[in-house]
């Protein structure tokens, strides 16, 4: 029979196997933490994706049945309007209304303004295509009211935050046009 003092092998096995399991255990909880980490950043990645598709069909709505505002008149009533609450999360790196981001504003096409184009960290760039009669243009605010920018059509946000983003019905006597600004951030 051994005596329990005596048995040298097994009080070396015990630290070791001790070392092993809390190394193991360490190991999983580092996997499980950096699993949730990702599935975080997902989570935020799709609920930006569904407000997005939540407003596109708004935007389309709006074309729809809206009516338009003359930017040709002064007097024109205000367009049919669609105030959005749009919270940019840290994974996405930009969302642009109208055309790509990577675009220069010499390339820019009328036939490029009927989408919205977001850059994820995670996915790279995702596109949501418009019906073709929802045109973005960027306003500018001139004179006391929101007028589209010619020269620069696209309206691109590129910091993380909330906004409240509206969206407007305009003509310019040829065709419609959805007008986004920011009147809390007119540099927007």
């Amino acid at each position: 029979m051994i005596r329990f003092i005596e048995n040298i092998f097994g009080s070396e096995m015990i630290p070791i196997r001790l070392i092993i399991s809390i190394s193991v255990i360490g190991f999983i909880s580092f996997l499980v933490v950096q699993g949730l980490t990702m599935s975080y950043h997902v989570i935020n990645e799709d609920e930006f994706s569904q407000s997005l598709t939540r407003l596109q069909k708004n935007v389309e709505t709006i074309v729809n049945i809206g009516h338009p505002r003359d930017v040709s008149d002064v007097f024109s009533l205000k367009g049919t309007t669609h105030v959005h609450s749009l919270y940019v999360p840290s994974e996405i790196m930009s969302v642009s209304f109208g055309s790509d981001i990577n675009v220069n504003s010499s390339e820019l096409k009328i036939k490029n303004l009927s989408k919205i184009v977001y850059s994820s960290m995670n996915a790279g760039d995702h596109v949501l295509w418009c019906d073709n009669s929802c045109q973005f243009i960027r306003g500018i605010f001139n004179d006391g009211r929101w007028l589209p920018s010619w020269n620069d059509s696209r309206f691109t946000i590129k910091e993380q935050g909330q906004y409240m983003i509206t969206f407007e019905l305009v003509t310019d006597g040829s065709s419609l046009f959805i007008l986004v600004y920011d009147e809390n951030n007119v540099n927007l």
